[in-house]
């Protein structure tokens, strides 16, 4: 009898579980479609800024992470699997001077000083500069996004990126890991990779950013996701926007971010008269190429939180090489 009560609520908990982890896909997928609809480009980018701002209770001191597991990160210089081997093939040899756009916390401008490069940085988060700004022997950091970077090479609007026109050129461009998800127009994304070639002319740039393979799974997913379509398109007629909303999707952790196609991508490249070579290194951190399309996630509570798998399996990296470039060494020779 016992057993039968304890087989009994091991079921009601499962059912419970799958039942939470469909709620949360399906609100997810509504807070997506809404967003998505309803908010400008400029607006998704300062709603995701704001959010990393005070998402976290208590701020660690800059360049430290939280070790996610054995594997994930360099330890010597808190890079990523792989991310050293990225850097050492395409980055030209220390000291020199590396500018870090979307540089969060300082991860990547970390690893560089440590490497012996001369590195500037900017971000559009201040507590995120701030502690940029703490790392010793880094440069100019100043807290700009790239639309504003973008202004300032390009139009000579004087704005807070002015400050790194002033350093030009440098010798390489590296946009913070996956920071590219957060530009959220082709347009704004054309104009960020030409003020990027206009600073560094000579030097390659260095992006990373997530490629969706399939549609998003799920019918909780699906339902919500159109239900908040739905609602943001009606808050769109009523401000008499005209542009068309972006692929923007919520994640818990990382804010509203634009899915990119790798045609997109490669066009972007041939509009700035860059060659785009992808990371083909398997470091389980950028996907392999060719992608393989994964299975229909499941809307159970397990797939609804291992979403960092799901996200790691979907990130590309990519190399713009500069014109001058005569090429460069394959991150997966």
């Amino acid at each position: 009898m016992l057993v039968e009560i304890a087989v009994g609520v091991v079921r009601l908990q499962a059912l419970t579980y799958r039942a939470l982890g469909a709620l949360r896909g399906g609100l997810n997928g509504a807070a997506s479609g809404l967003l998505a609809e309803a908010l400008t480009a400029d607006e998704l980018g300062d709603v995701t800024a704001r959010f990393y701002d005070t998402r976290l209770p208590g701020r660690r001191r800059a360049g430290q992470v939280v070790d996610p597991g054995p594997g994930r990160y360099s330890p010597a210089f808190r890079l990523f699997a792989g991310e050293s081997e990225w850097f050492e093939a395409y980055l030209p040899a220390p000291p020199a001077r590396i500018l870090v756009g979307g540089a969060g916390r300082g991860r990547e401008v970390a690893a560089l000083l440590e490497m012996g490069y001369d590195v500037d940085a900017f971000d559009p988060v201040h507590s995120f500069c701030a502690d940029c700004q703490m790392l010793a022997g880094v440069g100019i950091v100043v807290c700009a996004d790239y639309g504003s970077f973008a202004r300032a090479l390009l139009d000579g609007d004087k704005t807070s990126a002015s400050p790194l026109t002033a350093s030009a050129p440098y010798a390489a461009v590296i946009l913070g890991w996956t920071s590219f998800d957060f530009v959220f127009s082709s347009f704004d994304r054309e104009r960020l990779l030409r003020a990027v070639h206009a600073i560094a002319p000579r030097g390659p740039i260095l992006a990373s950013f997530h490629v969706r393979e399939q549609p998003p799974g799920g019918r909780a997913v699906a339902f919500g996701h159109a239900a908040g379509q739905r609602v943001g398109r009606a808050v769109r007629h009523l401000r008499g926007l005209s542009d068309p909303p972006p692929d923007a999707e919520l994640h818990c952790h990382l804010g509203v971010i634009q899915w990119s196609t790798r045609q997109e991508i490669q066009a972007v490249g041939a509009i700035v008269g860059r060659e785009v070579v992808w990371e083909s290194r398997d470091h389980g951190l950028c996907a392999t190429q060719p992608a393989v399309p994964a299975a229909a996630p499941s809307e159970s509570p397990s797939a609804v939180g291992s979403w960092t798998t799901e996200m790691d399996r979907s990130t590309h990296c990519v190399v713009f090489l500069a014109p001058a470039d005569p090429g460069g060494l394959s991150c997966g020779a």
